[in-house]
This record gives structure tokens, sequence and C-alpha cells, in this order.
């Protein structure tokens, strides 16, 4: 279960950093191009990507070092243990 859930949050970040990987491609084949087309907010939306890009990584360094195995078998532990006590209390 611990190795599904870092693969789906992997997966996750990944689409997210393709989709900034293939903006900021496109931004610089414009600027090569020498695209006349708003070059103002080319380069905002190019400084934003980087930037979003950086944040995106922290994110996904930061969860994967909180979710370490120790931790995340507490949790799981805990999560069942609630469940129990939950269907005790139905049955009565």
């Amino acid at each position: 279960m611990y190795h599904n859930v870092l693969a789906i949050i992997s997966l996750g970040f990944l689409a997210s950093f393709v989709n900034d990987y293939a903006i900021i491609n496109l931004f610089h084949t414009m600027e090569k191009n020498n695209c006349p087309c708003q070059t103002k907010n080319r380069q905002t939306l190019n400084m934003i990507t980087y930037g979003k890009a950086a944040i995106n990584l922290f994110f996904y360094l930061r969860i994967i070092y909180v979710l370490d195995k120790k931790k995340f078998n507490a949790l799981k532990k805990r999560i069942e243990r609630n469940q129990k006590n939950k269907n005790k209390t139905k049955k009565r």
C-alpha cells in the first residue's frame, strides 16, 4: 500500500512537471523563432512557470520525506483501529 501511495503521488506530480516542461519549451521555441506575439506576457508567464515548477518540486520532496514507511504504517494501524471501533459500535 505504501508503494501504491508513492506511485500515485509521483504520477500526479509527474503530470505537472511534464506540463511545466511543455510550457517552458513552447516559450523558448517562440523566443527562438522571434515570435512577436505578446512578449511581455510571455516573459511573465515563463517566470511564473519556473516558480511553479520549483514550488511543485519542493512540495513533492516534502511529501516524500514526510511519508516514510514508519509514519505511514503507524497511520495505517490507527485507521484500521478506528474502523474496528466503528464496527463494534454498529453491532450493538
